[in-house]
């Protein structure tokens, strides 16, 4: 749906300012209309009353629409930075996803390329069968094992 300003935004919370200003002044034109067929049969210094309260009222609702379209000029540029950065993290999030998604797709795909090693069986039953490893090449071992030890009637 486009914005013409004749209604609020669909699934958000926002409302334009435009929106806000016709409402205003729509309600305050519907309220002149009730007084004047209101206040036609009413004596004069009660019109007076009436219609001061009216203008009271409309009053007191321009100064908070005068109050709100000053704070938006004000907020105008933070408003901009604000959308732009969510605009920037939507996009994030879209890459994101997408490399979320490539991700796990190469892992599938990698699943059904990647194989168990073949494991030498032979080799493993002869160690579990005879607790050494026979084909372990022969080389100097004494650099390796630590002195022994001598005991104290040595």
């Amino acid at each position: 749906m486009q914005d013409d300003g004749q209604q609020p935004m669909e699934g958000r919370n926002e409302v334009t300012v435009k929106y806000v200003i016709d409402s205003v002044v729509r309600n305050a034109m519907e309220k002149l209309v009730e007084k004047q067929q209101q206040l036609r049969t009413t004596p004069s210094s009660r019109r007076k009353i009436e219609l001061g309260r009216y203008l009271e009222e409309t009053r007191r609702q321009f100064v908070s629409l005068l109050g709100l379209v000053r704070w938006q000029q004000k907020r105008l540029p933070i408003t901009r930075k604000c959308e732009d950065l969510i605009q920037s993290l939507e996009h994030h999030s879209v890459h994101m996803q997408s490399t979320s998604e490539r991700l796990c797709i190469a892992a599938e795909n990698m699943a059904h390329v990647h194989r168990t090693p073949m494991y030498d069986m032979r080799t493993a039953v002869d160690v579990l069968a005879s607790g050494t490893y026979r084909s372990l090449p022969s080389m100097d071992t004494h650099h390796f094992l630590p002195p022994k030890l001598t005991s104290d009637s040595e």
